[in-house]
């Protein structure tokens, strides 16, 4: 057998064990999070000045964790 059949083996292996998320979770998941950052985001962005002491540029993390939850929704979607 070469080394990629096993490779391909194992994590069909771990696919078939259930302990990966079905498509509906893993979307519930995400929105979950746009939805907390967008609750939190003034307190977020508080605590982020705070802890780390950022300048006002910085401050994106905030819209880059809502946008990399959508695009991560986008890209299950097509995958």
């Amino acid at each position: 057998m070469n080394s990629f059949q096993e490779i391909f083996n194992k994590q069909k292996a771990y696919f078939d064990s259930d302990a990966t998320k079905s498509y509906e979770w893993r979307i519930d998941q995400l929105t979950r999070l746009e939805n907390l950052c967008n609750e939190n985001s003034k307190g977020l962005e508080a605590a982020m000045s705070s802890d780390f002491k950022t300048a006002s540029q910085e401050k994106v993390s905030r819209s880059w964790s809502r946008g990399t939850a959508a695009f991560a929704k986008a890209e299950l979607k097509s995958g």
